[in-house]
């Protein structure tokens, strides 16, 4: 009779990102040709269950020793290169460190030793200035004492200007008066005073 096995999680590794904050992050985290081959050798299972999240799972049989693990973090879509800082990438948890790659298609390694525990891998979004155009549907502009206005306060935005487009549409454009950590999703509201 054939026993089934039972798997806990060994260790875990969870992205992070400050622009997609909750949504998913577009990028795979793949073990590298020697860290595959070493948990196919020792039984461990690699898969994705939720998220931002990546597990090794395991029986409860030691592994056998190795230095360290490496994961390859590759993005799915092109976009992730411009709205990500890449140099102050960091790790928290289990000891390790993230470094550059020279492979195409890859952005970064995780580097972290042969251990049980979990990993998560911060990624910050670059500082950008946030720029909003305003398309109204009524004829007249409004007036001076218009203001766009960051629902948390934390972002102050340059007055209204009004700009016009060769067919004499107009529209209303401000602009953050200072960089900011990009973030997909940001609550904006109108004031008048």
């Amino acid at each position: 009779m054939k026993r089934n096995k039972t798997y806990s999680v060994w260790l875990s590794i969870t992205i992070e990102h400050d622009y997609y904050e909750l949504d998913k992050c577009p990028v795979v985290v793949q073990p590298d040709k020697t860290t595959h081959a070493f948990l196919q050798k020792n039984g461990l299972v690699y898969k994705k269950r939720s998220g931002n999240t990546w597990y090794i799972l395991w029986t409860g049989e030691e592994p056998e020793k190795m230095i360290g693990l490496q994961f390859e973090i590759k993005p799915l879509h092109p976009s992730f290169y411009y709205i990500t800082e890449g140099k102050s990438a960091g790790i928290q948890g289990v000891m390790g460190i993230i470094h550059e790659s020279a492979s195409p298609g890859v952005w970064r390694i995780i580097q972290i030793p042969v251990s049980a525990g979990s990993v998560v891998c911060h990624i910050p979004s670059r500082k950008m200035y946030w720029e909003c155009i305003v398309f109204l549907r009524k004829v007249s502009m409004p007036g001076d004492n218009w203001r766009m206005k960051e629902k948390r306060e934390r972002i102050s935005f340059t007055p209204f200007e009004t700009i016009k487009w060769k067919d004499n549409t107009s529209a209303l454009r401000t602009r953050s008066t200072e960089k900011n950590r990009d973030k997909k999703q940001i609550f904006l509201c109108f004031t008048t005073g």
